[in-house]
């Protein structure tokens, strides 16, 4: 599947079913807060996603309708401005094979699962990221620098995080 909505807005919504973009490609070069939503899914596969322009916000959840896990196929590569998650499972966007994320902004991330996010770019959590009792990892690799600008709960499954050498910064 390859989807490019151009300056417009994209809407994935799986009517409760799964979704299985595997190595797609979903582009959008809209600049809002509402640029590319993935919801309503069972369980979601993804595989690359543009929504980079200032102010793009890749949106995966809403309200928690994600119901299954959420992974990132192999060797590839989502790349956005903003990424915001609420999901009711867990949410695993650490690409191998190649594949390598650039994401500039993590907004608000709630999961009832384990949230692990590999990032290849400079990266600034600014919103509460809050996985209840699973575990979090956020992992910025290269030159890239993470600064954390909100809080991280995780009540009892442990948080790591790992800067690359472009340094860090704490809450």
């Amino acid at each position: 599947v390859t989807m490019n909505s151009g300056s417009g807005t994209m809407a994935i919504n799986a009517g409760g079913g799964a979704i299985l973009l595997n190595t797609g490609t979903l582009t959008t070069t809209n600049n809002s807060g509402g640029a590319l939503t993935i919801q309503n899914a069972a369980s979601a596969v993804l595989g690359n996603i543009s929504a980079a322009s200032a102010g793009a916000t890749l949106t995966i959840g809403v309200g928690g309708n994600v119901t299954g896990a959420v992974s990132q196929t192999s060797a590839t590569g989502i790349n956005a401005n903003i990424l915001t998650v609420n999901t009711g499972n867990s949410v695993n966007l650490v690409p191998s094979g190649g594949g390598s994320n650039a994401i500039a902004n993590l907004a608000a991330v709630t999961t009832n699962g384990a949230f692990g996010l590999a990032d290849n770019a400079a990266l600034v959590v600014g919103g509460i990221v809050n996985t209840g009792a699973n575990p979090l990892s956020i992992s910025v690799s290269g030159t890239g620098s993470l600064a954390v600008n909100a809080g991280l709960s995780s009540t009892s499954g442990g948080v790591s995080l790992v800067a690359g050498s472009g340094g860090d910064a704490g809450a």
